[in-house]
């Protein structure tokens, strides 16, 4: 269930990125870097698709995703105002999925205990024409 209110959330972090992203019409909104927003886009994307199926791969995005957020964020390259909102956001994505449980080992069989070769009659080994 948490994981359902999750990937919308990437998908809503990455389409605001990119709607701040540069725009010609408005110069004096805060706007990321393409490649910046592009990677962080592409993250996000990356846990939406997984987060319904496959909750370690999402872990894995999510961590990736938070990562490179605060890199971005600690490199001065994030716009003060939108710094906030894109760490809630990663922070918020976070705490919703689902959590990474590797799916179970194959049982496996105890191996058969060996029976000791019979010696034949006394104890002693006879080899056979």
């Amino acid at each position: 269930m948490a994981c359902r209110r999750a990937w919308p959330l990437a998908l809503l972090s990455a389409s605001s990125l990119l709607a701040a992203c540069g725009g010609h019409a408005q110069r004096s909104a805060p706007h990321l870097p393409k490649n910046d927003a592009a990677q962080l886009i592409t993250l996000a994307q990356a846990v939406a698709r997984d987060a319904r199926t496959d909750g370690c791969a999402a872990r894995t995005e999510i961590d990736a995703l938070s990562a490179q957020a605060r890199e971005l964020v600690a490199a001065g390259r994030v716009p003060l105002r939108l710094r906030g909102p894109l760490l809630k956001g990663v922070d918020d994505l976070a705490a919703h999925a689902l959590a990474c449980t590797p799916p179970p080992k194959p049982a496996t069989k105890p191996y058969p205990k060996h029976k000791k070769p019979s010696k034949g009659h006394n104890g002693h080994h006879h080899e056979h024409d």
